[in-house]
């Protein structure tokens, strides 16, 4: 899979005929946009202002429909144009906890270049939707009426609503009053906890790599679809700012990606983000409670807002949050909290007012080395939900989990916690009748764990990340215990984790006689397009020893042993027996005593391993979980060997094209999260997104990947599908960085950029 050698494309520059650099007709300015191959956009400035601009002007061009969609829900204008319990919900949220007011209050503490940035992208956005006819335009939305100008209070509400947690609680904290919900007993917390978007994170040192520089492989698993699609993008401001990769629109910055001497990724960080108080009321007046011993009156936030009712017209409403001063309050009989019999719940979110990142991540921009990386990091402590990964040209790797979490210590949470018990309650529980518990105003004490305090390692092998807690990043070592909120210690890991972990040390116990160190771009490429199943190479002897024992006379579990068997326990497009393996998987996973070897925090790489087949309790189980999933199967017309990329697939600009990966609970590295299974198949939902694997060479970066689902949403577009069919080929191209290469790629193009009035002051 060797890309072509860095040089070629300078070698051809002798031989073609160069296009002008500048692309700008503009007299007042020296923006310069250019494409490359597969739509990736180089913006060129000379100012931040400049810079914002060419960004939000090429964002619009290419996914107009998905940022419009954004800026109503920012707005707080859903009901108006939708109407929905859902959209009044959000609606009131928007306008009630993230006012104007407030979130220009969040970004007066930022940079000026932050906000230049900002201003910048608002104002190219706009400039594309005035400079182009609505007929012009992507046709799901070209004509709509809720396609609007942007304002900069948009985007901040959007970076706001991003970075912090109570989005996620937006249906609970809406016009909560005193009342007695009928809390329910059915269910668990897992099934309310929304997936996180998965990811994996591995950088190597020059103990690791053969060229002895350093080698990063960003893998974030988000969704194909919504607000937070990736956008690959190359920002320049000559001797400022030189970075690339890919942002998530309206942030007007590269989130993952590298400059000449550094390259870093991120995964989600499982730390927690919140705690729920328990607020004690006064017995006479539930709009009243007390905290130690003093009374405080609850703050409620009305709005007032058009709603679209079901004959299409409209009539306005009003809708509220309330607040206490930990936060808003929140009612929810699924998940056990009500306001009513002496007690009520708040929601006191850490991130509430964090938009540092844009900050950070323009430090990482200009970043020269990992120490550079977690210097930034660990002064502005603004990572909302976020661990860092990052690899330098000198050959050093770094891990942080420098994501904001509470600033509860151990006495605090063993002093403060109240036990749920079993309720549903998915969150850390504290007691709010007392000053002592609570973390947001300790005086002299900041609200979140300091950065001196966050668990980071630099190296020279190599770290890994998938999720997991900062405890195993490298299968040598160990890190420190952190703060009880930073998340689990010595706990079992997720099987990407471990999957990731026994490639890594496959290869370099199999170095020894090599005359280098093993990795190179091409073997990351290779591992992560393998494809390999890890649950299945741990447990299918297991699940073939069990068919072997109780197949006999048993047609249906034979067929199934006989599609397990022959099955390549890979996710590759090509392979048979994957689809019935996930089916099976989804029930067999949830079966008690299902080990037997549990899990061991002496070896954490390797446990839990093998299944009870010999136990007929966990055999039978087992045996029905493999049934099922023939049935499920059968009920929906597709046979068990079918290969995975006749059943996964997606469909653009009218081609199916087959898509590869497996579940993250399968240990698949290249992980894909999709619909349940349905007579047309699996649909990608969530997985492999932005790939980016990147080293080094004495001149600078050396990059390739690729986009999964494509840089453009607009189904005109020329790059919906294009890199969605190198996905599915395991192929990824290289990312031309610097300028000959830029202009010399296949795909080079000028953009021209309309004049707009900020672009000359």
């Amino acid at each position: 899979m060797a890309l072509m050698t860095r040089y070629l494309p300078l070698v051809a520059l002798l031989f073609t005929t160069i296009p002008a650099m500048s692309a700008s007709p503009l007299p007042a300015t020296h923006l310069s946009v250019q494409r490359t191959s597969h739509g990736v956009v180089h913006v060129r400035a000379d100012n931040y202002v400049e810079l914002g601009f060419g960004l939000g002007f090429t964002y619009a061009n290419d996914n107009l429909c998905q940022l419009a969609s954004q800026i109503v829900t920012a707005r707080g204008l859903k009901s108006q144009f939708h109407g929905g319990d859902a959209e009044i919900a959000s609606d009131t949220f928007m306008r009630a906890e993230l006012s104007d007011r407030r979130v220009t209050a969040m970004f007066a503490t930022t940079s000026n270049e932050a906000r230049d940035l900002i201003r910048g992208f608002v104002a190219g956005y706009n400039r594309y939707l005035s400079s182009t006819p609505p007929a012009a335009r992507d046709t799901a939305c070209g004509t709509a009426e809720w396609v609007m100008p942007m304002r900069e209070t948009d985007v901040y509400r959007m970076i706001a609503a991003k970075a912090g947690s109570a989005a996620q609680f937006i249906a609970p904290l809406v016009d909560t009053k005193p009342s007695l919900p009928q809390i329910s007993s059915s269910g668990n917390a897992r099934d309310r906890t929304p997936p996180a978007e998965a990811s994996n994170g591995w950088a190597f040192g020059k103990d690791a790599t053969a060229s002895g520089h350093g080698l990063l492989l960003a893998n974030p698993h988000f969704p194909w679809s919504g607000e937070n699609r990736f956008y690959q993008v190359h920002l320049t401001i000559p001797g400022k700012l030189d970075v690339m990769g890919a942002t998530i629109a309206p942030i007007p910055v590269v989130v993952i990606g590298f400059n000449r001497d550094v390259a870093w990724t991120h995964t989600v960080s499982p730390a927690d983000r919140f705690t729920l108080f328990r607020l004690a009321l006064d017995p006479k007046d539930p709009w009243t409670y007390h905290v130690d011993g003093k009374p405080h009156r609850f703050v409620r936030r009305t709005v007032s807002f058009p709603v679209k009712g079901a004959d299409g017209r409209l009539h306005r409403e009003r809708h509220s949050v309330t607040e206490s001063i930990f936060g808003p309050v929140a009612t929810s009989a699924q998940l056990g909290l009500s306001w009513g019999q002496g007690q009520a719940f708040a929601l006191a979110d850490v991130n509430a007012d964090n938009v540092g990142q844009i900050d950070t991540w323009l430090a990482y921009g200009k970043a020269t080395s990992v120490e550079d990386i977690q210097k930034a990091s660990k002064t502005s402590v603004a990572m909302p939900w976020l661990t860092t990964e990052a690899a330098d040209r000198n050959g050093q790797v770094l891990f942080g989990d420098f994501s904001r979490s509470p600033n509860v210590d151990a006495a605090l949470l063993h002093d403060c916690q109240i036990p749920t018990g079993n309720s549903p309650m998915p969150v850390v529980l504290l007691d709010g009748s007392r000053s002592r518990c609570d973390w947001t105003r300790q005086q002299g004490r900041s609200a979140f764990v300091a950065g001196d305090s966050l668990p980071t390692v630099i190296r020279s092998d190599y770290v890994v990340n998938s999720n997991d807690s900062y405890w195993l990043v490298n299968d040598t070592i160990r890190l420190p215990r952190g703060a009880p909120l930073m998340g689990s210690y010595a706990s079992e890991r997720n099987y990407r984790t471990r999957a990731g972990l026994a490639e890594i040390r496959g290869q370099l116990d199999a170095g020894g006689s090599r005359p280098k160190p093993p990795f190179t771009p091409d073997l990351v490429q290779d591992i992560l397009f393998a494809n390999r199943n890890y649950v299945a190479i741990q447990f299918i002897d297991d699940i073939l020893s069990m068919c072997r024992n109780e197949s006999g006379g048993d047609a249906k579990l034979a067929r199934a042993c006989s599609v397990l068997s022959a099955w390549d326990r890979r996710n590759a497009v090509t392979s048979s027996g994957a689809v019935l393996f996930r089916e099976f998987w989804d029930a067999a996973a949830e079966i008690p005593n299902l080990f037997t070897i549990p899990f061991s925090p002496d070896d954490p790489a390797n446990t839990p391993r093998g299944l009870r087949v010999n136990d007929a309790e966990v055999s039978t189980k087992l045996r029905n979980a493999l049934e099922g999933a023939v049935d499920k199967l059968d009920s929906n017309g597709i046979p068990l060997d079918r290969p995975l990329g006749e059943v996964q697939g997606i469909v653009l600009k009218g081609e199916r094209i087959p898509v590869p990966g497996g579940p993250s609970n399968e240990g698949v590295l290249n992980s894909m999260q999709t619909t349940p299974v349905a007579k047309d198949g699996y649909t990608p939902v969530l997985g492999t997104s932005y790939i980016q694997i990147v080293g080094f060479d004495d001149s600078g970066p050396v990059a390739r990947g690729l986009l999964a689902y494509g840089q453009s949403t607009d189904p005109r577009s020329a790059w919906v599908s294009d890199q969605t069919r190198l996905f599915a080929k395991g192929e990824l191209y290289h990312f031309p960085f610097l300028p000959a290469e830029i202009v010399a790629d296949p795909g080079y193009k000028v953009v021209t950029v309309p004049d707009d009035p900020i672009l000359r002051r």
